[in-house]
């Protein structure tokens, strides 16, 4: 079921889970009941079903409950949890909903100590902020998001929290800083060939020279960005680097 669903598969991942999910619940095995029901509240939101998916991880949570009664632990899957209701709340506009349960898996991560995943939560929330306009709270969960992955020393980690920390700061018109961390992700995208993350970066890049004025330099990095997502076939990415090119003009 796992490696359908990350391979997109979806129903047919859904349909091995159900089967999984019979033997565990036929054995009484909560902690595994619980984690498969986190799996179909993410394959859920896949498929843009957010009430089924708020569902399955709230059941995952009820679980999850029960066994901690029983005196296990099982903190990791409750702060998963979390975190995708928070994002699913996020998706539907409800910010102090997003921002509550992003808060209750950042806590738990923390306790866990378990910094890359705490780092991923952190952005989650920031972008939460960034919704409610919030921006001094949106820019101290980004900082703590750094912070977080640096100290993981994830380099995917990192180069996301870069590129999504450099897009606030581009948004505030913190333009050298947004360099700064632009600048800091593509190099850890061109170490890892990450075509579409080094097509982001020069996205950025190309808005941070429109700021400034920089037309040709500017020209040149959106022209980049928008050969390399062609080159990679992502119409999204595309028409997002033509849009901001659009822009400068």
């Amino acid at each position: 079921g796992t490696h359908q669903f990350y391979q997109g598969r979806l129903n047919q991942a859904h349909t091995n889970y159900q089967q999984a999910l019979a033997l565990f619940e036929a054995e009484n095995d909560l902690g595994h009941a619980a984690s498969i029901y986190n799996q179909f509240g993410y394959i859920a939101s896949q498929q843009g079903d957010y009430e089924r998916a708020k569902a399955s991880h709230q059941k995952a949570i009820e679980l999850a409950q029960e066994i901690a009664a029983q005196g296990n632990g099982y903190k990791r899957l409750f702060a998963g949890a979390y975190n995708s209701l928070g994002i699913v709340a996020s998706i539907q506009a409800a910010g102090d909903v997003a921002i509550d349960n992003f808060e209750k898996s950042i806590g738990i991560y923390e306790e866990l100590d378990l910094p890359r995943e705490g780092a991923h939560v952190y952005t989650n929330l920031a972008m939460a902020y960034v919704d409610a306009q919030e921006w001094e709270a949106a820019g101290a969960c980004y900082a703590e998001a750094t912070t977080l992955a640096e100290q993981s020393g994830n380099l995917l980690t990192l180069s996301g929290i870069y590129i999504n920390r450099a897009e606030f700061l581009l948004n505030i018109t913190s333009i050298d800083a947004a360099q700064l961390y632009c600048d800091k992700a593509l190099e850890i995208f061109q170490r890892s060939n990450d075509i579409l993350g080094i097509a982001e970066a020069y996205k950025f890049h190309g808005c941070i020279h429109r700021h400034r004025g920089e037309w040709e330099p500017a020209t040149d990095a959106f022209n980049h960005c928008i050969q390399l997502y062609q080159s990679c076939r992502n119409p999204q990415g595309e028409a997002e680097g033509c849009y901001e090119f659009g822009l400068m003009y």
